[in-house]
């Protein structure tokens, strides 16, 4: 287990190395694809906005960790507005090898307000990715739904959202689609621009999720 850290001044992608902050990634994409280990941290350590990512940063281990400790008064953007439908992050391959634990922390995420196709993570299997994952203190926005398909979770284990805002776009879809498992949502804001009288709600319990908790 090891920390990759992240600035966009001063880093380089050729040169980043595990646990030196003086050799930071300049890409968060490249630091994900680093941390392979289970238990990595990716730290970023500026509040500077990256735009120059892949089209999909893939969540390579369990555990993984994406956070920052650039400053109190900000935080790093994610900008995947050029994106389109590319979800932003893959957490495991297409091919259904899902990884669990992922944490979500302390990141503004932009998405592609223009697209009302663009989801934050991509879960293609509708397996178990969603399990332990955490999203805390996040600001996430120009997306028209958390995942592209169930947020489901097994074995026990819960999806969490804490301490975190989302702005949904006006797709005639439900933003946030509970399957079978435990969700949890504790403090949050959840919205969504313009809509039309035949708008879907934001959060659907389908195929009767069992033990979802909403929290204040």
């Amino acid at each position: 287990m090891g920390t990759f850290f992240v600035n966009d001044t001063n880093g380089n992608d050729g040169t980043g190395t595990e646990d030196n902050p003086a050799r930071p990634f300049k890409t968060i994409g490249a630091a994900i694809a680093a941390a392979n280990t289970d238990g990595d941290i990716v730290e970023i350590t500026d509040e500077a906005t990256y735009d120059d990512e892949s089209a999909r940063m893939t969540v390579a281990a369990n555990n993984v960790t994406l956070t920052h400790t650039a400053s109190e008064l900000g935080r790093p953007v994610i900008d995947a507005s050029s994106f389109g439908t590319a979800e932003v992050i893959r957490v495991g391959t297409n091919s259904g090898n899902q990884k669990t634990g992922f944490v979500l922390n302390g990141i503004e995420v932009k998405g592609s307000s223009a697209d009302l196709g663009a989801t934050l993570f991509d879960n293609s299997t509708e397996a178990d990715c969603f399990n332990g994952m955490v999203i805390s203190d996040c600001f996430i926005h120009g997306f028209h739904s958390i995942a592209d398909k169930l947020i489901q979770t097994s074995g026990g284990e819960v999806f969490t959202v804490q301490s975190s805002s989302f702005m949904f776009t006006p797709s005639n879809t439900f933003s946030i689609r509970m399957g079978v498992g435990t969700h949890l949502f504790n403090n949050c804001f959840f919205s969504r621009s313009g809509g039309s009288s035949t708008q879907k709600g934001i959060i659907d319990g389908f195929n009767g999720s069992g033990g979802g908790t909403l929290g204040t």
